[in-house]
């Protein structure tokens, strides 16, 4: 239990360190596609995060900081506007994936990698070579709409694409 976002974790440069060469490494990844759409929806338009005094000119401090956008942004917008941020200056919230778990020398030093679309058996697998016993998963925070294939344009996802390449390439995802 706990939220994710309070937790502290070592980073990923230190996992090559003597002290965590033992240890069994692994993350979890997400379709790009998918995993854009839904911080559009949950954390960019309905603002699920946003408190009190988390909101400048009607958008929440993350994107807001940007000056890319604004209340109404629509899908389209919102790509383009996270499209044109490097992920040195980007939120964790669209940061490319690949760059929360390479270290130094752009290797991605993980045992397993999973994958959110098969967080079920990922996790079973994790929990079985750890020794544990099988995890029961409960879902929260549901996105609530069709398939991301739906918001897209021609445009939107060629800017993905471009934006997301090397998480695209790296883990083996496609539209």
């Amino acid at each position: 239990t706990g939220n994710v976002h309070f937790h502290k974790f070592p980073k990923v440069y230190d996992l090559k360190k003597t002290h965590y060469s033992e240890y069994f490494k692994f993350c979890f990844v997400r379709n790009p596609f998918d995993r854009v759409l839904s911080c559009y929806l949950h954390k960019f338009k309905q603002g699920k995060d946003r408190e009190e005094g988390f909101v400048k000119k009607g958008v929440y401090l993350p994107f807001a900081e940007y000056g890319l956008f604004h209340p109404g942004t629509s899908f389209g917008e919102f790509v383009k506007g996270i499209s044109e941020i490097d992920d040195n200056d980007a939120d964790a919230h669209f940061r490319s994936q690949h760059a929360f778990i390479r270290d130094g020398q752009r290797d991605i030093p993980m045992d397993f990698i999973g994958r959110l679309e098969t967080l079920g058996p990922d996790v079973s697998h994790i929990a079985e070579k750890l020794g544990f016993p099988d995890v029961p998963l409960h879902h929260m925070e549901k996105t609530d709409h069709a398939g991301y294939r739906q918001y897209y344009t021609a445009d939107t996802r060629k800017l993905v694409a471009r934006r997301y390449g090397e998480d695209l390439e790296r883990f083996g995802y496609s539209f």
